[in-house]
């Protein structure tokens, strides 16, 4: 969505009701401020103001044509992280030793020179998690549809209001 072009057009699609942007907080180079002040710099081109710092609950607004438009950053609009940050605050509390190996494993994987970025670390603790669910390896909409994450988290409501005011579901 940050690509010249691709906001405006996604904008303009006819009897758009609603558009909602849904970006991580971290990216390689990047923090929550920096991307959310790119963003911010984009919504403008389709005559959104979006605050300065992203509201805790979530962005909900119009466009200049008058289309609900909404903007989340994962994982809360505030912390750093993104997708998986937001998925792992979903596991079961049943599922806590397993996803304290899962933690402690990739902890050792960093350890003995695994080379994915420190960035990642959330992408690799959730997929290790996910490697020891049945069946192994879901992705993570699968996890999320196969209810191996618990949708009626406390840590999902702020999102769940958010998409669902948005949408108006």
């Amino acid at each position: 969505m940050l690509a010249p072009g691709e906001l405006e057009t996604a904008a303009k699609t006819s009897r758009l009701e609603a558009l909602g942007i849904i970006f991580d907080a971290d990216g390689l180079h990047d923090d929550g401020t920096t991307r959310w002040a790119s963003m911010r710099r984009r919504c403008a081109d389709v005559g959104v103001d979006l605050p300065t710092t992203p509201p805790s609950d979530g962005y909900i607004g119009q466009t200049s044509a008058g289309t609900r438009f909404g903007v989340w950053m994962m994982p809360d609009n505030t912390d750093r992280g993104m997708l998986e940050t937001f998925l792992l605050r979903l596991i079961p509390s049943e599922q806590d030793p397993l996803y304290a190996h899962a933690l402690e494993s990739v902890t050792k994987a960093k350890g003995l020179n695994a080379p994915f970025r420190v960035v990642h670390e959330h992408k690799a603790i959730i997929h290790s998690w996910l490697s020891w669910q049945d069946a192994p390896g879901a992705q993570l909409h699968e996890a999320v549809k196969f209810r191996l994450l618990d949708p009626n988290s406390t840590n999902a409501d702020s999102f769940c209001r958010w998409f669902r005011q948005l949408y108006s579901l």
